[in-house]
């Protein structure tokens, strides 16, 4: 998440030759975001930040303090870091918003797949959300259902976390209506009433 290690070969420059290998997030090395002077022909830059691309170049110089060019050795990305659980929000009988915070990942940078189920264990999926977002919005539910999310991030070489559950919400439960008959006994000390559940699942309290 926030380190990266590169390695070079010698080029049979013989063992104790000065190597100075920088690390930049930009491709032109300006400014840069680390630098390692060594002997060995390995380096690891520490402090980094999560899911960022970084270049790396490498030179030697030798006793008298001559230094070759630059020999470029590409580019590597750090891991994304696990998503935070947050709250859900924005409930409604049909539709949900599942949120997370991005512990230290890149805002509008990295990837989050996001999973909706009613199952606990997510062994059937009933929507999944990729977004660059902190959230992932959900509709179509069903009314008075209890809903689980999780939601995993990827980095910019493919690389996805583990899942973060995001615990559980139930959606809203429609008015009940006026029935065709509402009054169905009207007795001296009683009376009964009824009324229609306007689409709401059997199993609703009223």
């Amino acid at each position: 998440i926030s380190s990266l290690a590169f390695q070079w070969n010698a080029n049979s420059n013989p063992s104790g030759t000065l190597y100075v290998a920088e690390l930049s997030s930009m491709v032109g090395f300006s400014p840069l975001s680390g630098s390692s002077s060594t002997v060995l022909t390995t380096a690891t830059f520490t402090g980094l930040v999560a899911n960022t691309t970084y270049f790396v170049q490498v030179k030697t110089r030798n006793h008298a303090g001559t230094e070759t060019a630059y020999a470029t050795l590409g580019s590597s990305s750090t891991l994304a870091a696990l998503p935070v659980m947050s709250a859900f929000t924005s409930v409604t009988t049909t539709s949900a918003r599942a949120n997370w915070t991005q512990n230290g990942n890149p805002a509008n940078q990295t990837a989050y797949t996001v999973d909706l189920s009613t199952d606990s264990n997510f062994n059937l999926v009933n929507q999944t959300s990729i977004t660059l977002n902190a959230y992932g919005d959900f509709s179509s539910l069903s009314i008075n259902t209890t809903y689980y999310a999780r939601v995993k991030a990827r980095n910019h070489a493919g690389a996805e976390t583990a899942y973060t559950d995001l615990g559980s919400t139930v959606t809203l439960t429609n008015i009940p209506v006026t029935s065709v008959s509402t009054f169905t006994a009207v007795n001296i000390s009683s009376l009964a009433f009824q009324w229609n559940a306007n689409s709401n699942p059997s199993g609703t309290l009223y």
